[in-house]
């Protein structure tokens, strides 16, 4: 069990009436479980102790109370010391706005480089250089901090509208004090309330559904239904730091290189003690390949066959291309040339770039 621990709500026991057996039997519980409870004033309209912060490890303090609108309970405030733990994950996010490069611009600083006639290495340098420089040029690559929230599958737009509405009508209810305004929050609270908990009725259902055929997936929904969260607090202050990030720990980094050093090794071992080849498998196989005819020739390929090829092409792109391969197709006449010299300086020499 967790060392922190804070029991709150309406536990529906009349915390006053201290000759009711219900309360000294709830009092004596949570002093076996050596768990405190700090609340000794009413929280009700009626003047009775309904809500409850019982707590173990953690001592709040500068309790006080506010009345709801919505509740016939008091609203209990109280502070209380707890490490923070960040929740949103940032992270720096490098980005071009590819939409506003229009083909003209592309291709007139394309073509204000002139393509060189020498090697290949010079050529596909040109290449790369080329691109890279309009790119930057027409789209510098822009960084922004962007943090990452995923909300819940079952938040739907529509709630998330409600929400907003909710926070207006519970700004303006604080800013009048009117009781028309707090009715309004009040209806509008509950109105929030029964959406969201239909809203998770149609999602799970719909979830269910789909995947009650399949027991492994069957059992992952009801496994994230009712398995409780990881205790993350309770891990921080019980795990030792053993790295700068609190990942893994070296032990285990050296243990799993190890293991593949090791598996390496015999692999090694095996192919160097095996006869792998037969020698009649080898002298059949060389004589194959030495009565084949030979290929002494072939003819290059022209721009326009080039040129076909790429726009049929799928538009993905690898992260080392120079410029994406959308952009490659709409500047293709101005960029054509130096590509197909490429190739053909690529088969000649029989390198690769």
């Amino acid at each position: 069990m967790s060392p922190n621990i804070v029991l709150m709500g309406d536990f529906n026991i009349h915390l006053d009436n201290y000759s009711s057996i219900y309360v000294k039997d709830f009092l004596g519980i949570l002093d076996c479980m050596d768990i405190t409870q700090y609340v000794d004033f009413p929280t009700h309209n009626k003047e009775h102790t309904l809500d409850l912060v019982c707590s173990s490890g953690i001592t709040p303090s500068n309790f006080s109370t506010a009345e709801l609108p919505i509740s016939d309970h008091k609203l209990v405030l109280f502070d209380t010391y707890l490490p923070t733990i960040k929740c949103k994950t940032q992270r720096v996010m490098s980005y071009r706005n590819l939409k506003k490069i229009k083909a003209e611009e592309l291709s007139s600083v394309i073509a204000s480089y002139p393509c060189p006639d020498t090697s290949l290495e010079d050529l596909v340098d040109y290449y790369n250089n080329c691109m890279s420089t309009a790119l930057n040029i027409l789209a510098p690559l822009k960084a922004r901090t962007v943090s990452f929230i995923q909300s819940s599958p079952w938040f739907t737009p529509e709630l998330r509208q409600m929400k907003s509405k909710g926070r207006r009508l519970e700004r303006l209810s604080k800013k009048t004090g009117l009781v028309v305004h707090k009715e309004m929050y009040a209806e509008h609270i509950l109105q929030y309330k029964n959406s969201i908990s239909a809203a998770k009725t149609s999602y799970y259902a719909k979830t269910i559904r789909e995947g009650g055929r399949n027991t492994r997936t069957l059992f992952s929904i009801v496994n994230g239904l009712l398995k409780p969260p990881d205790n993350t607090m309770h891990q921080l202050l019980k795990s030792p730091v053993t790295t700068p990030n609190n990942d893994i720990p070296n032990d285990h980094c050296s243990a799993f290189l190890n293991f593949f050093y090791s598996k390496i090794a015999n692999i090694h071992e095996q192919l160097a003690s095996a006869n792998i080849m037969q020698p009649e498998l080898v002298a059949a196989i060389t004589t194959t390949l030495t009565s084949s005819g030979a290929l002494h020739g072939f003819s290059f390929p022209t721009e326009e066959y080039i040129s076909e090829l790429i726009t049929k092409s799928n538009s993905s792109t690898c992260l080392l291309d120079p410029i994406p391969t959308s952009l490659v197709k709409v500047c293709l006449p101005v960029i054509i040339t130096p590509i197909t010299s490429i190739i053909k300086s690529s088969l000649t020499t029989g390198t690769v770039p």
